[in-house]
C-alpha cells in the first residue's frame, strides 16, 4: 500500500513538473514570436549598416566620424525598412518607423555636435521621415 501511494505521489509530481515545463516553454515561444520583429529589424539594420560602412571604407578611406555616421544611417534605414519587408512581425509599423527615424536623426545630430535646437529639429524631421517611410521606401 505504501508503494502504491508513493508511486502515485511521484507520478503526480512528475505530471505537475511536466505541465509546468510545458507552460514555461509555451510562454517562451510566445515571447520569441513577439520579438521576431525586433530581431529581424536588428538583422536587417546591421546588414544595411555593414554595407554602408564597407562602401565608406572602399571609396573614402578610414575616417572614424564618417564610418560611425554611415553605420548609424545604415542601421536605422534597415530598422525603418523592416516593417515593409515583414509586416506580420510588427503590430504598429508606423510607430516603429517614426521612433527609429527619430532616434537615428538625434544620433546623427549628436555625431555632428548640434546645439539643442538641432536635436529638436532632428527629432521632428525623424518623426516625419518615419511617418512617410512607406512612401519613400518603395524607391530605395
Amino acid at each position: 500500500m505504501f508503494l502504491l501511494t508513493y508511486d502515485f505521489q511521484n507520478s503526480f509530481q512528475a505530471r505537475k513538473r511536466t505541465s509546468y515545463l510545458a507552460s514555461l516553454s509555451f510562454t517562451l515561444c510566445e515571447k520569441m514570436k513577439r520579438n521576431r520583429g525586433i530581431k529581424f529589424a536588428i538583422l536587417l539594420g546591421l546588414t544595411f549598416g555593414g554595407f554602408l560602412v564597407l562602401l565608406e571604407l572602399i571609396f573614402y578611406g578610414f575616417d572614424l566620424r564618417d564610418i560611425i555616421t554611415e553605420g548609424l544611417i545604415g542601421v536605422f534605414i534597415g530598422a525603418v525598412a523592416a516593417p515593409e519587408f515583414e509586416p506580420k512581425y510588427f503590430k504598429r509599423p508606423i510607430l516603429w518607423q517614426m521612433t527609429c527615424s527619430a532616434i537615428a536623426c538625434s544620433l546623427i545630430a549628436f555625431a555632428f555636435e548640434s546645439p539643442p535646437e538641432g536635436y529638436l529639429a532632428a527629432v521632428l524631421a525623424g518623426a516625419a521621415i518615419g511617418y512617410f517611410a512607406p512612401a519613400w521606401l518603395d524607391h530605395v
